[in-house]
């Protein structure tokens, strides 16, 4: 038998009751937040942003940061100047399932 999978896509207007991975790239060692990114800043009322500034997050392949607070809990993962392909997946994956576990 076979089951089928239903995605259904909403605008995040509010901040979510789980936590939130965010890929985020770099262009010279700055870190870019995407459209989606920069909604979810908006939504959390700049605190992505100001979290990147504190820590000096550059956004390199597998760097993370944990931002928990009243609205909820954010990982952003660094993926450095463009997309990780083959073993440079592989590692990230590695990196984001140990952020994940930072954010328990």
């Amino acid at each position: 038998m076979t089951s089928r999978l239903t995605l259904q896509f909403v605008s995040q207007d509010k901040a979510p009751s789980y936590p939130v991975m965010l890929l985020v790239s770099a262009k010279d060692s700055n870190p870019i937040l995407d459209a989606a990114g920069k909604a979810l800043d908006q939504t959390f009322n700049g605190a992505i942003s100001r979290a990147m500034t504190e820590a000096s997050f550059k956004a390199d392949p597998g760097e993370d940061v944990v931002i928990r607070g009243r609205e909820g809990s954010v990982i952003l993962v660094g993926i450095g100047a463009n997309d990780a392909i083959g073993v440079e997946s592989e590692n990230l994956g590695g990196h984001i399932m140990a952020a994940m576990a930072k954010s328990k």
